[in-house]
């Protein structure tokens, strides 16, 4: 087996079955691509050769990858665009924030395809209950095979199946306006402890729609773009030096196991 992580993680994704509300990748995109479509690794060669993964990475977590056709047209020219759309936005924000983008692992809460041709809105399989659920439990194996030093949530979608993924902070509704999210202080975590792994969590809008919706944030004494900024300036410096569970500041904490039996069967620890 494999050592590398990203070879680990295809291995499992065995649990995304030909019935599933999503198309499955039958093929990788060699190039620079988020995963499960690509390695989701920052390079640029489109060698199928494995680069090695940064050390304690900062995880960048979307919605799902793609269309059908979106990555048909992906695995035709080797590799994702990134001078349109998600990447070009993405690419922006982070390096306003100082962060290189060969530090980062670049993911998705939902696997597989839209099927057809529309990337946007909510997916079929994060309208399906049972699929996100599935989806979440393979969100906290990638935490725990990554090992992530911060988690960055990229739309409210995968802000979803990320606190789902979390037990501990999982909460009893649906956060579905950044003004609440803000409000509740839910768009930055300084510590959160998924089985061994100690990392922090912030909330981002996704890349695509960013220029319309980063307006609505609020972090400490900033908002909008400056907000977001400082947010992911945060995530990227919080546990930089390693793990220290004698800090202070938020700390919450579940097991990770993947597969697991039910949601029902863990148990959220107190703090």
């Amino acid at each position: 087996m494999s050592s590398h992580p990203v070879e680990i993680l295809r291995q499992e994704l065995g649990f995304h079955t030909d019935d599933a509300p999503m198309r499955r990748i039958t093929k990788w995109i060699p190039g620079r691509a988020f995963f499960p479509g690509g390695a989701g690794l920052f390079r640029s060669t489109k060698a199928n050769l494995l680069p090695p993964m940064p050390q304690r990475p900062i995880m960048l977590v979307g919605h799902n990858f793609d269309s059908e056709t979106g990555y048909a047209e992906s695995l035709a020219g080797g590799e994702e665009t990134i001078s349109t759309g998600t990447w070009r936005n993405l690419l922006k924000v982070l390096g306003d924030a100082e962060i290189n983008p060969a530090d980062c692992f670049f993911t998705n809460a939902i696997m597989g395809l839209i099927p057809g041709d529309k990337n946007t809105g909510e997916s079929p399989g994060f309208l399906d209950p049972s699929f996100r659920g599935r989806c979440a439990e393979y969100l906290r194996f990638q935490i725990d095979t990554i090992r992530p030093r911060a988690v960055v949530t990229m739309g409210l979608e995968a802000f979803a199946v990320v606190r789902e993924a979390i037990p501990a902070i999982r909460g009893e509704r649906r956060l579905v306006q950044w003004s609440t999210i803000d409000c509740c202080g839910q768009q930055f975590l300084r510590r959160v402890i998924l089985g061994g792994q100690l990392f922090c969590l912030a909330a981002l809008v996704h890349p695509s729609f960013r220029n319309s919706n980063y307006r609505h944030r609020s972090f400490e004494d900033k908002t909008g773009n400056a907000a977001e900024i400082e947010l992911l300036r945060r995530a990227s410096a919080e546990l930089m030096t390693g793990p220290d569970l004698s800090g202070s500041g938020n700390l919450m904490s579940a097991p990770a196991t993947f597969p697991q039996s039910s949601a029902s069967e863990l148990q959220d620890p107190t703090s």
